[in-house]
């Protein structure tokens, strides 16, 4: 060996050396250099980690399916949904997935991609809004970034067919982030055929181009109407006098378990294509929903002459919160129906109701008392037609703004609180309700990331399919979640750090103090977030403490744990209680 290789190898042995001696100083130095950085920003996410060399996610947003139109399906053999139980038995049913409130389409939909609530994302559908004095309605608003946006920012390649609430948030014209919408005609085989090419690897049309993927997209996405359109039973929805396509509820039933099993032949179809292509054991479907429906009016043309249910009964709403002014201001409360996008009531009114077609959203002009709240509640609750109720304290820890309503009265089916008050409704379903069918949604998660054949029956929501997917992915987000990663049903590779509230039981608790204190047990070592501000790391037992200030009534607290590139969230609510403390 000649002296210049000897000097080399001399000079490779002192630098191994300085680093092995310094090993704990360059660790503890790279942690405070990073937790400085955190202080004031957010962790990024992490780099794409597929795996495997294939691995494709397939999600189906089924709109209007609620759970107990899957159980009526699988009641039957002749009706079983045998492709979705395929489905099933290599993955997990959520057997108590909920939705939000409103349960309305558009903003759920935009809650589910996002993976946060309405308080977050902007969009509440309708409401009053006493500051504009005005009905105010959202459409697709949303504030937050969604998971197609989270895939782009990923560099995960993705097509939606017609998956609206991506369109220009997330998917645009070009290939790698397509958008494409189902023809008009027959939307639901239309819109599984363009998927189903995709697959196979077939041209398909869009903006003018022919596009061919020789192998799928990363994250493709689908969007299928057609069980919530036959729930409504109206040929054009967005007209009053449109008619009706079928003239019973039992054809209704009937037509919606159809519709049901023709997605799942579709749904079957695309398991050949990919079992074909030797992709099925590399992909993983979500399928979930916004909402249930719920039967609303009579169930034939001949009850909705007779039955009063058949009609709103906001009139005798209207009629009932009014009296209840002569116990509290000495005469009946001016109370106003405004439910149509825009509408103004009067300067004088004291409370206002609006509707979504099943629930009626009470809020006052000004901040009602407790006993006022109460003794409407009570007056309503003597009603045939009372099903159920909130408050605003309880609509805010559900993730809906307070300007939402002060009051939500839930009807019980097949009663209403329609704004058309002289049309006798029959053979129709609607969705914005506290009932149980809608309520109740079904959700199912299946593939090589999941675990195989169970049934996971604590309950879970639907905006938790969002991180889940980003999770399987190979990345963390949408950037906003306030939801999690559903870890107990994945595979240990793509769990996240575990995290758990100690001095919690359930998700909120009420406290006497201007201060409360979190007691937070995760992994050791893991960064912590409140409220999207870096707090510190866990120590070696993984358990870490903060105190904060509170600073309304009711405070939420998003709770983060990072490690490993992987994020868990917790929300907890604490309410503190204002009442003067005993001396």
């Amino acid at each position: 060996m000649n002296r210049s290789n000897k000097n080399i190898i001399l000079f490779i042995i002192f630098i191994i050396s300085v680093l092995v001696i310094s090993k704990g100083l360059l660790r503890s130095d790279i942690k405070s250099q990073l937790f400085s950085k955190l202080l004031n920003k957010k962790t990024s996410s992490p780099a794409k980690d597929n795996g495997s060399s294939v691995n494709n996610l397939i999600y189906i947003n089924i709109d209007g399916f609620s759970y107990s139109t899957f159980q009526k399906a699988n009641k039957n053999k002749s009706t079983k949904t045998k492709n979705i139980n395929e489905l099933i038995k290599r993955g997990v049913l959520f057997t108590n997935a909920r939705t939000g409130i409103p349960s309305v389409t558009s903003s759920m939909q935009q809650a589910i991609v996002s993976g946060a609530w309405p308080i977050d994302t902007g969009n509440c559908y309708r409401y009053y809004d006493l500051n504009k004095d005005q009905v105010v309605q959202y459409s697709r608003k949303n504030k937050l970034e969604n998971i197609a946006e989270a895939a782009n920012r990923n560099k995960v390649d993705l097509i939606a067919i017609n998956s609206w609430y991506f369109k220009d948030h997330g998917s645009n014209k070009e290939k790698d982030s397509l958008y494409i919408k189902g023809p008009k005609d027959n939307q639901l085989e239309g819109s599984f055929n363009i998927l189903k090419n995709v697959l196979k690897g077939e041209e398909i049309k869009a903006y003018d181009k022919k596009i061919k993927y020789s192998i799928p997209p990363q994250f493709m996405s689908i969007y299928i109407e057609e069980l919530d359109g036959t729930a409504h039973n109206l040929r054009n929805k967005r007209k009053k006098d449109s008619g009706l396509q079928l003239k019973t509820r039992k054809e209704v039933d009937k037509k919606m378990i159809d519709v049901l099993l023709k997605i799942d032949y579709e749904i079957g179809e695309v398991i050949h294509i990919l079992k074909q292509r030797e992709l099925y054991d590399s992909t993983t479907f979500v399928i979930t929903t916004d909402h249930g429906t719920v039967p609303l009016g009579a169930n034939n043309k001949k009850e909705a002459k007779s039955k009063d249910y058949a009609y709103s009964q906001i009139p005798d709403l209207l009629k009932t919160v009014a009296q209840v002014g002569k116990k509290h201001i000495g005469r009946n409360f001016k109370v106003e129906m405004a439910s149509n996008k825009g509408d103004r009531a009067k300067e004088d009114s004291d409370i206002i109701i609006t509707s979504a077609g099943l629930q009626a959203q009470i809020i006052f002009r000004e901040e009602p008392s407790e006993q006022l709240v109460n003794d409407i509640i009570r007056r309503i609750k003597k009603k045939p037609y009372y099903g159920t109720h909130m408050i605003k304290e309880e609509l805010r820890v559900k993730g809906v703004p307070a300007k939402f309503a002060d009051i939500l009265i839930s009807p019980k089916s097949p009663y209403h609180f329609s704004h058309n008050l002289e049309q006798g409704y029959f053979a129709i379903n609607q969705h914005d309700s506290l009932d149980e069918r809608a309520q109740h949604i079904f959700t199912m998660i299946s593939g090589y990331a999941v675990k195989n054949g169970e049934s996971y029956d604590d309950e879970m929501h639907n905006i938790d399919m969002a991180p889940t997917i980003g999770r399987i992915l190979g990345f963390e987000g949408p950037k906003d979640a306030t939801s999690s990663a559903v870890d107990d049903v994945l595979i240990d590779k793509y769990k996240g750090p575990r995290l758990e509230m100690i001095n919690f039981e359930g998700h909120s608790k009420m406290v006497t103090d201007d201060s409360v204190k979190l007691q937070i047990d995760t992994e050791p070592e893991s960064i912590l977030s409140i409220n999207r501000k870096v707090v510190g790391y866990s120590d070696k037992d993984g358990k870490f403490n903060a105190r904060e200030e509170l600073k309304e009534d009711i405070n939420r607290f998003i709770i983060e744990a990072t490690k490993d590139g992987k994020s868990t969230r917790r929300v907890v609510f604490v309410i503190k209680d204002n009442l003067d403390k005993e001396p």
